[in-house]
């Protein structure tokens, strides 16, 4: 299994608080409930989202992951030998993907998305793009979220259903990084729309804050 994680080093706790700041601002200061926000969060963002709202599932906040992984470990272990120029079949790149293995899980930037994604009671959707030139489509959070409903389906332990965004796979283009298309953006506001008209609303916004924490 995985080494037991070091602290977390202040690049890491930075990106959870600065994420909590948000949802606390938008809570406290702007009066927002909880149910009308949605986290959205893009590439390893995505990965920050769902990791924020695992860790308080208990307030009713939807989640939106956009062309994310499914595990930081398995995009950086396999990816790790190009970003040196090594052959990925060479005995070098064996033991580099194995120093990004160790290093990732001892510093505790392993980002398990798929775990996080089932602790999430809220309106959830995925958003991903097949020909992601950044994170293989076989490592992406849809990629895996989506082979475990299909087995769970077989076993007849369904999940619920899945909601999900095929972007469109456009020709010489970064369709991990460009910008929604009209139509996709369509989409994601019809998406975003839903998950806000799905929540029902809190009594106290402060209070549900506050017992969230």
């Amino acid at each position: 299994g995985p080494p037991r994680a070091l602290p977390h080093p202040p690049a890491i706790t930075g990106t959870h608080l600065d994420a909590w700041a948000m949802v606390e601002y938008a809570v406290s200061a702007l009066q927002v409930h909880p149910e009308q926000l949605v986290l959205l969060g893009h590439s390893i963002g995505g990965a920050i989202a769902a990791s924020l709202a695992a860790s308080h599932a208990r307030l009713p906040m939807s989640l939106c992951s956009s062309r994310s992984f499914s595990s930081l470990v398995g995009v950086a272990v396999q990816l790790a030998p190009g970003f040196f120029g090594l052959p990925a079949a060479s005995p070098k790149a064996k033991v580099m993907r194995r120093v990004a293995w160790v290093f990732l899980n001892l510093t505790g930037w392993e980002y398990d998305s798929v775990s996080n994604w089932y602790k999430v009671n809220g309106f959830k959707w995925i958003e991903y793009a097949s020909t992601d030139h950044i994170i293989p489509y076989e490592l992406s959070l849809h990629a895996v979220v989506q082979a475990q409903q299909e087995k769970a389906k077989r076993g007849n332990r369904g999940r619920g259903q899945l909601r999900v965004i095929q972007l469109i796979d456009a020709a010489n283009t970064d369709n991990h990084n460009r910008l929604l298309f009209e139509t996709e953006m369509l989409q994601h506001l019809e998406m975003m729309t839903e998950a806000i008209g799905r929540q029902q609303p809190l009594p106290r916004t402060d209070q549900a804050l506050h017992h969230a924490v």
